[in-house]
């Protein structure tokens, strides 16, 4: 459909006798992140994987790019799926931690978007 529109658009632009405005096609989607755990020791490893819940999202739209933050400070960037974060727990204070998931999303014809998770809170123990 997204190739088909851009066709029409194309050849819309060449008429002067059309006055049809291009359509830009929001996508949607619904993400699930697995976390290992939510209580993690220093020396132990945290890993977070993303998924798209196909039923509930654009057909076609997939995750293209993970940005991962640790108490707001940028952690991990991962490019290639299946955009897991691997992360080391060192010399952190123990207690709660927050733990921002952004992704940026595309495909299928669909202009890029980025979406941001709640923050999840990881504790971290002795």
């Amino acid at each position: 459909m997204a190739m088909l529109l851009s066709m029409c658009i194309a050849s819309c632009r060449e008429c002067e006798d059309c006055k049809e405005e291009p359509v830009e096609i929001e996508p949607s989607a619904e993400f699930h992140f697995q976390f290992s755990s939510f209580i993690v020791r220093n020396g132990e490893k945290l890993t977070v994987t993303p998924t798209i819940v196909s039923e509930k999202s654009s057909p076609g739209l997939t995750i293209k790019k993970a940005g991962y933050y640790w108490d707001g400070q940028l952690i991990s960037v991962v490019e290639n799926p299946p955009f897991t974060l691997e992360y080391d727990i060192k010399n952190q204070k123990t207690g709660a931690h927050n733990v921002v998931i952004s992704l940026i999303c595309g495909g299928d014809g669909y202009v890029q978007m980025r979406g941001t998770s709640e923050p999840y809170e990881v504790a971290v123990v002795e």
